[in-house]
């Protein structure tokens, strides 16, 4: 069981926080720009789940996942520019099968054994299902939510100006920023509950007292509104999990 949240937990920190703006960039123009991503991606598995390195079936799984994974990236990138537009759908449907191929493999393909962990520390929190849920959600949360907020405002832009939405441009470092820290408290709250909900509204207080121009008072409405529902999602998912 923990094997499987242990490699979704690596799957989102390295399609998320660790799959840079550059590293999208050469994802896009260059037949092999996939390959840097793949590696980060499979050396944050080996990272995220070392405890099981000491087993064969491991590797295998390890380097099948790799394959799948730079299998799932070029699919979605020929059907973004080829056939489909970029979307959410194909956002969501990409991560699905992401998680199916990671379930599919720790569970039918390959019989992978608990490692005999002598050390306390790892044992109490390295392999407590809690621990790994819990930190899978912020990560999802923070920087997955980032991903789906610029989606959610090319579908708003798109019901506007009735086109594709495609000129809506993905926010600067800067910018996620302020996304990530209201994320992380609101999602904080949600799972931790009691005296921590409060912090599900404190965090969007700074972005809901801007002010700005028209357009910069939608970008925020629709930030807030987005981030709390995935926040709060998020949370309730950890806590059903768990």
């Amino acid at each position: 069981m923990n094997l499987f949240w242990l490699l979704i937990l690596a799957h989102f920190i390295a399609d998320f926080p660790l799959q840079s703006d550059k590293i999208f960039a050469l994802k896009s123009k260059h037949k092999w720009g996939i390959l840097p991503h793949i590696f980060i991606s499979f050396i944050t598995n080996l990272f995220i789940a070392f405890p099981f390195l000491g087993f064969k079936n491991f590797w295998v799984a390890v380097f099948f996942l790799a394959i799948i994974h730079y299998l799932l990236d070029w699919l979605k990138i020929l059907l973004t520019q080829k056939l489909l537009s970029d979307s959410v759908l194909i956002f969501l449907l990409d991560q699905a099968f992401h998680i199916f191929f990671i379930w599919f493999t720790c569970y039918c393909l390959f019989d992978i054994p608990s490692p005999d962990i002598k050390y306390k520390f790892i044992v109490t929190y390295y392999f407590n299902k809690k621990v790994i849920l819990v930190l899978t959600g912020f990560v999802f949360s923070i920087f997955g939510g980032g991903v789906l907020i610029h989606y959610i405002r090319k579908i708003v832009q798109r019901i506007k100006t009735k086109e594709s939405g495609e000129q809506v441009p993905f926010p600067n470092v800067n910018k996620r920023c302020v996304g990530y820290m209201e994320r992380f408290f609101s999602t904080f709250g949600t799972i931790f509950g009691g005296w921590f909900l409060l912090l599900v509204p404190i965090a969007f207080i700074p972005r809901l007292i801007m002010r700005g121009n028209r357009d910069s008072r939608e970008f925020l409405m629709i930030n807030f509104v987005s981030g709390l529902f995935i926040s709060i999602g998020t949370g309730l998912f950890v806590q059903l999990m768990w």
